[in-house]
């Protein structure tokens, strides 16, 4: 299961649960949207996909679940799991913020609710993770997950150079082919100009011959 509950809090009246998805910590839009003020859950929301949208990149700042990705992130099928207990069983999508994405949205929003919530997150949040004192962190999967991706990225660079080598050397072995093709061909144009000045020069001596027989045969 990717989700993993690692902090819940309360903020002013409202839950806010801090989770892990796919190795990032994110929040609930939703949520986050209570917590500002805002009368509608989906408030938040519609304003990354709307008035805000050239601030925000998806997948780096939010991601939008839907189908099968909800509803492991929900966790209707694991009551362990609290996010089950934010998101109505009838919802079919939700919003994630990254920390980016909430970072933005606080500025944004230009509330004072938004410093104060902004405050929570660094005061309360954070070093409570620091602490260790959250349920079922992950850490020692998310470095696991962090090590294997790093192993990743050296592969697929290792590969890339291996690549561009095999791509130089190709390109390097057609410019030599080049270089004889050229070569080749300029030895046939000499050839051919050679027989060209050749063939000239005897018809030149022809013409010469016939002129000098006619002289002799008037005479």
């Amino acid at each position: 299961m990717e989700t993993k509950k690692i902090l819940d809090t309360v903020f002013e009246g409202h839950n806010l649960t801090t989770a892990i998805w796919g190795g990032r910590i994110v929040w609930i839009a939703s949520e986050v949207s209570m917590a500002l003020g805002y009368s509608k859950p989906g408030k938040i929301s519609t304003l990354v996909s709307t008035k805000w949208a050239d601030d925000f990149v998806e997948d780096e700042d939010f991601q939008v679940l839907k189908g099968d990705r909800f509803q492991k992130f929900a966790g209707f099928d694991d009551l362990s799991w609290g996010a089950s207990k934010r998101l109505s069983s009838k919802a079919r999508r939700t919003m994630l913020l990254t920390e980016s994405g909430l970072n933005l949205v606080l500025i944004n929003t230009r509330k004072p609710v938004g410093v104060r919530l902004r405050r929570h997150i660094s005061s309360v949040v954070l070093p409570q993770m620091r602490r260790g004192m959250v349920k079922e962190c992950p850490i020692a999967e998310l470095e696991a997950r962090y090590r294997q991706e790093i192993s990743d990225l050296k592969d697929r660079i290792i590969m890339r150079d291996e690549l561009i080598i095999e791509r130089d050397n190709l390109l390097l072995e057609q410019g030599r082919m080049l270089n004889k093709a050229n070569y080749r061909l300029g030895i046939m144009d000499g050839a051919v100009g050679h027989v060209r000045k050749s063939a000239s020069a005897a018809g030149a001596s022809l013409a010469a011959h016939k002129k000098t027989k006619k002289f002799r045969d008037m005479n």
